[in-house]
């Protein structure tokens, strides 16, 4: 019954999640309990187990895990246009609950993977067709794993705690309104709408927005900043406990990237903030600002009274993919024919916008929160490259189609510049300057900001383990600001709790440096594209195709990026020295 009234309403908006579960939930947790019993047969687990029963285990956790991610994803994608709604909260947290139990139960095969002695996992390994890097990967993590009951009680731990706490944040931050007065009349507006406004080519509205959206949050400032301080003890705490060297270690080999690897990007970034230092002060004198601050780091060149529809956005993005590749653009067309984009702005929906991919035989979702405006087309084309991303990953496994999280962002980003440089074809000169400027505006979001936000995470987690106060966390964040802008734009002490609106602090800690790898990675092959045309297109398509099969370090040593040079790094920043150039 409560199945069949969520597809009703899902009826009433732009998605169909009806292809995720195409049997009744009855049906599909039993199917799934029955797997899970099937794969406890298998218990004790041990070294000598052939080669033919360890396929059939493997596949027997794909199958399992393929229908726990297709639960996960109908949960959240209906939880997440309803974030304050207690049906879809309790229906999610029914379904969080029912995979940490699922976890728990599979555990003992987590376990005995990892502290299988060496000779005996090649042979198994060596039986194994596709999934033999997810299952080499599993045995990175044995220095940091537990003991199964403890194990288990930080499965069960995660339900109640740390997921809580971040899906507590969502609850709280999703509900806010924003009251302004623009053109004479007040209006409230979603912090989605209250965003676009940032981007005014009025000054006193730009400043209106940001004051609007940061007093919002400094309203919340003692809950929000308790639960992140919360959050963040929680994973340094399990981090002690299970011996890595730092709280960005964590993530570090999550990814499978090399400390060195993130200390050689995040010193780049770092070395060249002040590139960006330089590029708004002329951006500032190009755009006729004599005093800026803060508040006009997005003021656009010209004021742009040109709205899109969402109908046009999409057309314009799917010939973006068919100019590129026929192949992509195929892939970028099911997303649409399927009905798997949600655009409509609707209060309590998520804010911000996300790609899921439940499972390789399942068109990914797109969630977007669309306003009409060019910034909300390159969202789109941005989101719609990682579900590209994806579909070109399909023949891999539940375990391996998900790209590593550095170069997650490939697809979405390179999709965005294929985008402005669209464009950028045809378009009078001061057209041109407009769009260079939007696309460096961009650049410094996704590089210079984002490992910022790492940065900023960095200390955070240091502070916070020593008794830090909000006080203290304001000051880390005006600091990382100094840095960024100091004697090119003035910052308002407004701006001090800012880091209490970035949700991916909350949900992914050290996340970000994410998106500053993939859009430096997107510059270099991009300049591979534009030297090497056709090519350079089925190297790409390559790379993406890997999905979570193989090493990033290994993937992008294909087209000779080497991942730990900072002479790598640096060659990014000398391309977007080249754009500034431009202007």
């Amino acid at each position: 019954m409560f199945i069949s009234l969520v597809f009703v309403l899902y009826d009433m908006v732009t998605w169909n999640l009806s292809h995720i579960l195409v049997q009744p939930l009855d049906k599909v947790k039993r199917d799934l309990f029955f797997n899970v019993e099937k794969i406890e047969s298998f218990k004790p687990l041990k070294a000598s187990l052939s080669p033919s029963a360890f396929q059939s285990l493997v596949l027997r956790l794909e199958k399992t895990y393929g229908s726990m991610s297709r639960l996960a994803a109908f949960s959240q994608l209906q939880l997440s246009i309803n974030t304050a709604d207690p049906i879809y909260n309790a229906f999610a947290k029914q379904i969080e609950q029912l995979s940490a139990e699922i976890a728990n139960r599979l555990l003992f095969v987590d376990v005995w993977w990892k502290r299988l002695p060496k000779k005996q996992a090649l042979r198994l390994l060596s039986s194994l067709k596709k999934d033999r890097y997810y299952w080499e990967s599993l045995r990175r993590f044995a220095p940091h794993t537990l003991s199964e009951p403890e194990e288990k009680i930080i499965t069960i731990k995660d339900v109640t705690g740390a997921n809580s706490l971040a899906n507590l944040y969502d609850v709280i931050t999703n509900k806010f309104s924003f009251p302004i007065r623009i053109d004479g009349k007040s209006k409230t507006v979603t912090q989605e709408e209250l965003l676009t406004l940032v981007r005014s080519p009025v000054s006193q509205v730009r400043k209106m927005a940001y004051t609007a959206l940061l007093t919002r949050y400094q309203e919340h400032r003692a809950e929000l900043s308790e639960l992140y301080r919360s959050l963040v003890l929680d994973w340094n705490n399990e981090g002690r406990l299970r011996q890595y060297s730092s709280p960005l270690s964590i993530r570090n080999l999550r990814n499978d990237i090399p400390d060195d690897a993130v200390d050689a990007l995040l010193s780049a970034c770092q070395k060249n903030a002040g590139l960006f230092k330089q590029y708004f002060k002329k951006k500032m004198k190009i755009c006729g600002i004599t005093r800026p601050s803060r508040f006009d780091v997005y003021a656009p060149f010209t004021a742009s009274s040109t709205k899109y529809s969402f109908n046009q956005a999409k057309e314009l993005v799917l010939d973006t993919f068919a100019d590129f590749s026929p192949r992509m653009h195929a892939h970028a067309q099911m997303l649409f024919e399927q009905q798997h984009v949600h655009s409509d702005i609707v209060r309590g929906k998520r804010s911000g916008a996300f790609c899921y991919s439940a499972t390789p035989d399942l068109v990914p979702y797109v969630l977007l929160n669309f306003t009409g405006t060019a910034y909300d087309v390159s969202t789109l084309a941005h989101e719609t490259g990682h579900a590209v991303h994806s579909l070109l990953a399909q023949h891999h496994s539940v375990f391996t189609f998900h790209a590593p999280l550095p170069l997650a962002e490939t697809a979405s980003i390179f999709s965005e510049m294929l985008l402005t440089h669209k464009l950028l074809k045809g378009a009078d000169a001061r057209t041109k300057r407009s769009l260079l400027l939007r696309e460096l505006d961009h650049i410094y979001a996704s590089v210079g900001r984002q490992a910022f936000f790492v940065l900023f995470e960095r200390k955070a987690h240091d502070l916070i383990s020593n008794g830090a106060t909000s006080d203290d966390l304001d000051a880390a964040w005006m600091e990382g600001l100094r840095e960024q802008f100091a004697h090119a734009v003035s910052i308002s002490p407004l701006f001090k709790n800012e880091w209490l609106y970035i949700p991916h602090i909350f949900h992914t800690p050290f996340y970000c440096y994410a998106y500053a790898f993939g859009n430096l990675l997107v510059l270099a092959l991009y300049r591979l594209y534009q030297q090497e045309g056709e090519r350079a297109v089925s190297k790409i398509e390559k790379i993406l195709s890997y999905g979570g099969s193989k090493k990033p370090g290994e993937i992008l040593e294909e087209v000779g990026i080497d991942i730990s040079s900072l002479e790598f790094w640096q060659s990014g920043f000398d391309v977007i020295k080249e754009l500034i150039d431009e202007l």
